[in-house]
């Protein structure tokens, strides 16, 4: 159900963005902006730069003009593309829904073609297939596939983030968790759980 409202909402606000394009207004006495700081702009522009969609940020449910705080991130160094070097992974949200944890997360690769050229999740990092561990009960959950972002869907440009979503078992009795993103990098080590 999901999917067609948000068709509907894209579609209204294409229709919106295209009207307004036509309705700009030009005047001989237009007087130059104020106040605006060249940081200021160069954030705006940043954001301005991330796709909503592309970025996993719309179905994570992520407000790109209200990011969420990081709660708990690994720095892991690149090796499946040249032009980038390292990528900052940070959990962004953990959600107890039921009898499942959804976690969101955050993925800010660093390097010499920052802005340029858009990478895929699954380019930089390969699967995205994080699982939870729970040393405290020792026990390893999986994240759900059908409930998990593909990786190979979601891009952004080097220095922009990407977002993703898994969604795993409840860990009961554990108030922290390690999150392995895959078997190829560290986990993220003693992540809270709500």
């Amino acid at each position: 159900m999901k999917a067609p409202l948000r068709l509907q909402v894209a579609a209204i606000a294409l229709v919106l963005a295209v009207g307004l394009a036509g309705c700009t207004a030009s005047s001989d006495t237009e007087e130059p902006t104020t106040g605006a700081s060249p940081s200021a702009t160069a954030d705006s522009e940043a954001t301005e730069e991330v796709d909503p969609d592309a970025s996993g940020a719309t179905d994570a449910g992520i407000d790109l003009d209200n990011p969420p705080e990081a709660i708990a991130s690994i720095e892991v160094p690149v090796t499946k593309d040249d032009g980038t070097d390292s990528m900052l992974i940070e959990v962004v949200g953990m959600r107890h829904v039921e009898d499942v944890l959804v976690a969101t997360f955050r993925f800010t690769a660093a390097g010499e073609d920052a802005g340029v050229e858009p990478v895929s999740l699954f380019g930089q990092m390969g699967l995205f297939w994080p699982a939870v561990i729970d040393y405290k009960n020792l026990v390893r959950y999986d994240s759900v596939r059908k409930l998990t972002t593909d990786s190979g869907f979601v891009e952004s440009r080097v220095g922009s983030p990407m977002y993703a979503s898994a969604t795993f078992a409840y860990p009961e009795g554990a108030d922290t968790v390690d999150i392995s993103i895959n078997s190829g990098l560290p986990p993220i080590a003693d992540v809270p759980i709500p």
